[in-house]
């Protein structure tokens, strides 16, 4: 086809996604994000930067992660072919039978209050009751029987849940219990040091 007809289509399916070194930091980090599966790094509207895990799309922080098991399935979809949300790109992408994300705090050297944001979204449409799991942080439950589905008013709607005061030294640890045969996924995990 002429590019005059291409054109708004791939218009439509630009996304803004870049990567930065961030090797040089040496203070420590008091706001990140990790989008997992993404194709590289993004800010988001409270200017929050998302970094890419696993690293695909160029440099990023030195934070050590580990997960359970050691390498998820990933799954990614465009952000445009999801319901309208501030964090779709987000929901776009993830971990697909993750069971323990484990983020070492970089250059942190005492224990700090955090707010946690966790971002969810069903990337096979599953219905309601179909997958459904508990996520705790730091030991500490946090979500109790959690059903994206169910939490959707849309298929595939990106589902975000903020925790406050998320004491966190050194380490947090994201643990997330299969309860059906489905297991658990996530998007994404942002942490924002409190004042």
């Amino acid at each position: 086809p002429p590019r005059s007809t291409l054109f708004p289509y791939t218009t439509l399916f630009r996304s803004q996604w870049t990567f930065g070194n961030t090797n040089h930091l040496s203070a420590p980090v008091e706001s990140f994000g990790f989008n997992f599966g993404a194709p590289g790094d993004r800010s988001d509207d409270d200017g929050v930067l998302w970094f890419d895990y696993p690293i695909v799309g160029g440099p990023s922080p030195k934070i050590t992660i580990k997960t359970t098991p050691k390498t998820p399935r990933t799954f990614a979809r465009h952000s445009l072919l999801l319901p309208t949300h501030d964090f779709n790109w987000i929901g776009a992408s993830g971990f697909d039978g993750v069971t323990q994300v484990q983020l070492s705090m970089p250059k942190s050297k005492k224990k700090a209050r955090y707010t946690v944001r966790l971002i969810f979204s069903e990337p096979e449409l599953k219905q309601a009751c179909v997958r459904v799991f508990s996520v705790s942080l730091n030991g500490q439950t946090v979500l109790k029987f959690l059903d994206i589905a169910a939490l959707a008013k849309e298929p595939g709607q990106t589902i975000v849940r903020e925790f406050k005061d998320v004491e966190i030294d050194k380490k947090l640890t994201i643990d997330l219990q299969p309860l059906t045969e489905a297991q658990p996924v996530l998007s994404g995990i942002s942490i924002v040091q409190q004042p």
